[in-house]
């Protein structure tokens, strides 16, 4: 995904346009704020989403697939300021998780 999106920028003349291939849940990246994020695996739930919101410019978006299969949603989390966020479902889908990415917590009595 990261050379095709390179050999793109490339071909629109996007000189500013960086594309950083790192994990997302390593902590903040250097190099932000980001106008935009993209995960190529899912997360299993949406409280994992905060430290990368974090790292987003102010109308930076993140786009990332939550949950657990069969069903996840793809969100698009978009910074609004300092401290608003707005997350918008935009279809379900399933896909594998992050590599790095913990499993989900199950209830245990």
């Amino acid at each position: 995904l990261a050379a095709t999106a390179r050999k793109r920028l490339a071909e629109l003349d996007c000189p500013g346009a960086k594309v950083l291939e790192l994990d997302p849940l390593a902590g903040p990246t250097p190099g932000g704020p980001f106008n935009a994020i993209a995960l190529n695996g899912s997360l299993p739930n949406a409280e994992m989403l905060a430290p990368l919101e974090q790292q987003l410019a102010v109308g930076g978006r993140l786009f990332c697939i939550v949950g657990e299969a069969p069903v996840m949603k793809a969100l698009l989390v978009t910074r609004l300021g300092p401290r608003g966020f707005r997350r918008e479902t935009l279809f379900e889908t399933s896909t594998s998780p992050l590599v790095e990415a913990p499993p989900a917590q199950t209830f245990v009595f």
